[in-house]
């Protein structure tokens, strides 16, 4: 569902520039009822993620960008994945079309992703946290910086 309510306007996810001139995305999500804590004790999630110099075709801001270049203006609004057009349009470079993509189509995009990344398991779009604190951990990252990367509050959430 995160994904779905995934948009573009108002803005979840903004480009900026660190003091130092190092570009990065910030995705900041909406408050729901359902956090933890309750709707007066939430805290936005803030996400940022930096520009990839060293390999610029991974690079998520230039990723990004290519996909909202090809994505219709008058499109990009209530949504942030929208449906691929059957018959691409050379002349336009629109390869999306204003409609945004249900959840149905939407739901086996991540674990397409770990298949075509050749990592095995039954994966749902939560098992990318952990498989990213599980790399963390095996490659000696600080279980502190681990835990603020993945919102656990305590050191035995990162061990689960």
């Amino acid at each position: 569902m995160e994904h779905r309510a995934l948009r573009f306007d108002p803005p979840q996810i903004t480009l900026h520039e660190s003091p130092v001139g190092t570009l990065y995305l910030k995705y900041v999500e909406d408050v729901s009822k359902s956090n933890q804590g309750g709707i007066k004790h939430c805290r936005r999630k803030a996400v940022m993620h930096y520009a990839n110099a060293e390999n610029p075709q991974q690079c998520h801001i230039r990723m990004l960008q290519e996909y909202t270049s090809l994505c219709p203006p008058e499109g990009k609004q209530n949504a942030f994945y929208l449906q691929p057009r059957r018959k691409y349009e050379e002349s336009a470079k629109i390869c999306f079309t204003k409609q945004p993509m249900s959840q149905n189509s939407i739901q086996p995009v991540v674990p397409d992703l770990f298949r075509s990344a050749g990592i095995v398991g039954n994966f749902e779009n939560h098992s990318r946290r952990v498989t990213a604190a599980t790399s963390l951990y095996e490659h000696d990252v600080d279980e502190q910086l681990i835990m603020k990367r993945i919102e656990h509050r305590s050191v035995e959430g990162n061990q689960t």
